[in-house]
């Protein structure tokens, strides 16, 4: 076969996750559809890249050394579509940017610096809001463009991963591991966790994915939440737990609940877009909101990968 870019996207998707299901998962395809192109790509390449078992996928030293060359390729390639885009579009104006209403100050400071650097005459509009509405919004061209937790599958809409954020435990202060440097899923197995409403927060499935692969299956709370001040006053009050991506989570709520990283379990942070938006704004925002420390604008967008 000739080797394409969604080839080297789809290898590169599979080394960084080391899981053909969670791999397959992020770009939208079946995962015995995407182990046979990366079994194609060896066979092109004649170099094995993965090592198989029934439980884990590790890379080769051949493919470590692969992996870091294709990366390259696909930022390169991903930075002339960019700079194509920019090429097509002015670059003033404003560009509205919905993000979740927990997405701390730091976060959204860094990404107003980074698009000053790279578009100065562009003016971010940050919406906050729940995910379900974000989407909508975009879809309805409401807004240009949103930061979500869990991808968006339709057929109008672009998803891209823009950061793997690590997870956090907000615990009551009274918690066995509530003193703890860290802590791991399955640590948290009896405890109950509790889950905003589903039209607040729509990552709730893959909370559910993740306690599963640690080996066990969330206790949900019965105490349903609708927001996220009632969220934390549920975890204050003895309800339960609440596991939040790092980036969403305060320094600091009240002495009565402490924040605990978890260890080895990230989420996925998307932007998306109406897929047909190629504008020099859309290109100048995702590269503010890519995360710069782990250039994660390689793992691109949904729609390339799976054409």
């Amino acid at each position: 076969m000739a080797i394409e870019i969604r080839h080297l996207r789809q290898f590169l998707a599979v080394a960084e996750e080391l899981h053909f299901t969670r791999a397959a998962e992020r770009l939208h395809l079946a995962q015995p559809a995407l182990s046979a192109q990366v079994k194609k790509l060896e066979e092109e390449l004649e170099i094995q890249l993965l090592i198989r078992s029934t439980r884990a996928v590790q890379l080769t030293a051949s493919g470590e050394e692969f992996a870091a060359k294709a990366r390259i390729a696909v930022e390169a390639y991903d930075d002339a579509l960019a700079t194509a885009a920019q090429l097509r579009g002015g670059g003033a104006g404003h560009f509205s940017l919905g993000i979740n209403p927990r997405m701390q100050p730091r976060i959204r400071m860094g990404i107003l610096r980074r698009l000053e650097a790279i578009s100065p005459r562009l003016t971010l509009d940050f919406v906050s809001e729940s995910s379900v509405r974000l989407v909508s919004a975009v879809i309805e061209g409401r807004l240009d463009a949103a930061v979500v937790v869990a991808p968006t599958h339709t057929a109008t809409l672009r998803s891209v991963l823009v950061r793997n954020s690590p997870l956090v435990a907000a615990l009551p202060s009274t918690h066995p591991c509530a003193t703890a440097d860290s802590v791991t899923l399955w640590d948290l197995r009896d405890d109950e966790w509790i889950l905003p409403s589903a039209n607040v927060f729509a990552s709730n499935s893959m909370m559910q994915t993740l306690c599963l692969e640690a080996g066990f299956r969330m206790k949900v709370s019965t105490k349903a939440t609708s927001n996220y001040d009632e969220d934390f006053i549920a975890v204050r009050e003895g309800n339960g737990i609440e596991v939040v991506p790092e980036n969403f989570a305060p320094a600091r709520v009240s002495d009565d609940i402490v924040f605990v990283p978890i260890e080895s379990a990230t989420i996925p942070i998307y932007m998306i877009a109406q897929a047909s938006n190629e504008s020099r704004a859309l290109g100048a925002v995702f590269k503010a909101v890519v995360d710069p420390d782990k250039k994660l604008a390689s793992a691109a967008a949904t729609a390339a990968a799976a054409s």
